[in-house]
């Protein structure tokens, strides 16, 4: 198991309660193994935000940084996550 550290901003916080997580995961998770961790953890305030479900991209939704890189310039959601690892999720923000 690695143990990670995921800071979430901006309405993410306000779903999860709080403004970091400690999770401790398989070796060899990937981005997307820890936000599918992440999403099923806090289910409901994902589903009534974001109206997840199964097949969703879930890389749609979100701005993913792994140890400040963003993962469009590592492997995506497929980045493999280690011990101490720090990622980085925010909604991106739109308006006009």
């Amino acid at each position: 198991m690695a143990e990670v550290t995921v800071k979430l901003y901006s309405v993410l916080r306000e779903v999860a309660g709080k403004s970091t997580l400690k999770m401790a995961v398989p070796d060899k998770s990937s981005v997307k193994d820890v936000l599918e961790k992440i999403i099923h953890q806090f289910k409901e305030g994902f589903e009534d935000r974001y109206r997840l479900v199964g097949g969703d991209n879930i890389a749609e939704y979100f701005l993913v940084f792994v140890n400040s890189t963003p993962i469009s310039h590592l492997e995506g959601l497929e980045t493999k996550i280690e011990e101490g690892d720090v990622l980085d999720i925010l909604e991106p923000i739109s308006g006009g």
